[in-house]
C-alpha cells in the first residue's frame, strides 16, 4: 500500500466500503483479480435516490390514506390527524432533500480526495519502478556543466 492508502486505511477503519489498495504482480504472476465493484459515486447516488423514493412513497401512502378516509366519510378529528401527518411530510421534504444533496456532495468530495491520493500513489510507485527517486532533485555543480549549487 502507498502511504496515502495506508493513512486512509488506518484513519477510516470500519467506515464505508474500504480503502483501495494497489496490487503488483509478483514473480509467479499470481495476483488476485478485483471483483466488479460499484463505483463509490454510483453507490451514493443509488442510496440518495432510494431515500428520496422512500420519502415520496410515504407521502403517496399518506395521500392515499387521506383520500380513503374522505371517501368513507371519516370524522373531522381523523381527517385532521391524517392531513396533519401528510402536511408534516410535505413540509419536511425540502429539508430532507437538501440533507441528501449535502451528503452526496460530501461524498463526491471524499471520492475526489481518495482519487487524488490513488493517482499520487501510482505515480510514486511508477517512478520507484523506473528507478527514479521522486523526492530527490539532482543539481549540477561547478565543473559539471552547471552553476555553483546553493549550500
Amino acid at each position: 500500500m502507498s502511504m496515502a492508502q495506508w493513512g486512509a486505511f488506518v484513519s477510516s477503519f470500519g467506515d464505508g466500503p474500504g480503502v483501495p489498495a494497489t496490487l503488483f504482480r509478483d514473480q509467479s504472476g499470481m495476483v488476485a483479480q478485483p471483483s466488479d465493484v460499484e463505483s463509490r459515486l454510483a453507490e451514493s447516488a443509488r442510496e440518495v435516490r432510494g431515500a428520496g423514493d422512500k420519502a415520496l412513497g410515504a407521502i403517496k401512502d399518506d395521500y392515499a390514506e387521506v383520500r380513503a378516509a374522505f371517501e368513507r366519510g371519516a370524522g373531522k378529528r381523523e381527517m385532521r390527524d391524517l392531513l396533519h401527518t401528510l402536511g408534516c411530510r410535505i413540509d419536511n421534504g425540502p429539508a430532507n432533500m437538501e440533507f441528501a444533496a449535502k451528503s452526496l456532495t460530501g461524498h463526491v468530495e471524499s471520492v475526489v480526495t481518495k482519487a487524488r491520493a490513488d493517482v499520487e500513489a501510482m505515480a510514486v510507485a511508477a517512478s520507484d519502478r523506473a528507478g527514479l527517486l521522486a523526492s530527490t532533485t539532482l543539481m549540477l555543480g561547478e565543473g559539471e556543466g552547471g552553476a555553483s549549487c546553493p549550500a
